[in-house]
């Protein structure tokens, strides 16, 4: 599977092309200095990291108009890529270049690997410099701190995928009774430490009490399970 990935790469003075693709296809559209576009970009990627359902975002090709729109579903977001052929055309007269539903973070990531990489490549002086306007380097570290801050599930969440985890190992799951962390130590794990949800077997049969219980730890910045042994 062809993963997200989003380019931003500096033309001629004031313009920019930018491209996403995945494995359903791709796009390509073109940006004018005119408006606030990277920082629109950005900082609706943001919002939608921090929980906001739906943001936008619009980027200036003169005079066509190249509409974003993102909608977050749970840890998914659908994103469509529009064309206007003018900033007062109707939006009915949109034509969608491209679509497609991926992770929050797969999104958020892919945006700041494109800004990241025209930072190195190019430097933030020489950027101003073509683009004809600053970085948009606080909008950029607004969203890596919306990412690194967000980024981890909450205890809901990975108490469900220990659930279903535990359900696919074992054929009597729901009759096991779980004992999950409490909500402060699920929100104070240090980096890299996992949430370890105890599943205790059935009540009444015969070997309950020689059968120890079983635990399911779920990295809650991965969400991946695992059988502890």
């Amino acid at each position: 599977m062809t993963p997200l990935a989003i380019t931003w790469t500096l033309h001629s003075h004031g313009w920019a092309f930018i491209k996403v693709s995945d494995d359903q296809g791709e796009a390509e559209v073109i940006a004018s200095y005119v408006t606030d576009g990277p920082e629109q970009f950005l900082y609706a990627i943001a919002r939608l990291v921090l929980g906001d359902e739906d943001t936008r975002a619009a980027f200036e090709g003169e005079p066509q108009v190249y509409q974003w729109f993102f909608h977050r579903d749970g840890s998914d977001v659908d994103i469509r890529l529009v064309r206007l052929d003018h900033d007062l055309s109707p939006s009915s007269s949109a034509t969608v270049l491209w679509s497609a539903r991926h992770t929050v973070t797969a999104l958020a990531r892919s945006a700041v690997r494109a800004f990241d990489r025209i930072a190195h490549e190019v430097g933030q002086e020489a950027y101003e410099t073509q683009w004809g306007q600053p970085f948009p380097r606080p909008e950029l570290e607004a969203l890596r701190t919306a990412m690194r801050d967000h980024s981890r599930m909450d205890l809901a969440e990975a108490q469900r995928v220990a659930v279903v985890f535990f359900a696919s190992r074992m054929e009597d799951a729901h009759l096991w009774d779980m004992r999950a962390p409490s909500e402060p130590a699920a929100t104070q794990l240090a980096e890299g430490s996992v949430l370890v949800f105890e599943f205790r077997p059935p009540q009444g049969h015969a070997w309950q009490s020689s059968w120890p219980p079983l635990r399911v730890s779920v990295d809650p910045h991965t969400g991946r399970p695992d059988m502890l042994r």
